[in-house]
């Protein structure tokens, strides 16, 4: 006997979009939202990091890819980009969760990374042959491209923050986009204490959003 037709848990039958509490209906709104309470919410962890928990063996192991060269880091950053990507703990958002944590383990060692430089194309073909190749020379080769040193921690400002934030390459929305949020929608997702990041507009009790 076949078995029935398998139905995906995590899509609205009714609008074939994933579940969501923001009340989208349609890709182009559920992804404009989306882009915006992302952005919203690394503006939160920038100003309040959290605690490193220190929970990954290998990279514990590893002293947190502390004291090595550019070359070194650069590779062992590889591998262990490969072995998260392998994980992929969420249905959306791992490229973005990898980029804020591996910036965070980049700044700890004394590196920084420029997100800004890697297309999605140079990303995925990279991915790609380190899982089923084993080959990890171009995701080293994506690497060189974006690793620098870091700036020192006392110069680690508000100016910084801003260019770090740049630096992640979050979306932040349609440019074209003339649609606004109430602040009441914002604050339901990302509290009252949410500093908004640069671009974004406060007017009339509304925030516009804007590249």
């Amino acid at each position: 006997m076949a078995s029935a037709e398998f139905v995906d848990p995590y899509l609205d039958p009714e609008t074939g979009l994933l579940r969501n509490k923001v009340g989208a209906r349609t890709q182009a709104y559920l992804d404009e939202v989306e882009a915006h309470l992302a952005s919203a919410r690394l503006v939160q962890l920038m100003d309040h990091p959290v605690k490193p928990t220190g929970d990954l063996d290998e990279l514990r192991e590893g002293n947190g890819l502390r004291g090595m060269s550019r070359e070194q880091f650069i590779d062992r950053l590889a591998y262990h980009y490969d072995e998260l990507n392998y994980v992929h703990p969420f249905r959306e958002g791992n490229g973005r969760t990898q980029r804020v944590f591996w910036n965070r383990v980049a700044r700890d060692a004394g590196w920084q990374l420029d997100w800004r430089e890697v297309h999605g194309e140079t990303n995925d073909q990279a991915s790609r042959a380190a899982s089923e190749q084993r080959d990890f020379g171009p995701l080293c080769e994506m690497f060189d491209q974006i690793v620098s040193k870091a700036a020192p921690q006392g110069d680690r400002g508000t100016a910084w923050r801003a260019a770090e934030r740049a630096r992640l390459s979050f979306s932040t929305g349609d440019s074209r986009s003339q649609s606004c949020r109430p602040v009441s929608f914002m604050r339901a997702f990302v509290g009252d204490w949410c500093v908004p990041p640069r671009g974004w507009l406060a007017r009339t009790g509304r925030v516009c959003v804007r590249q």
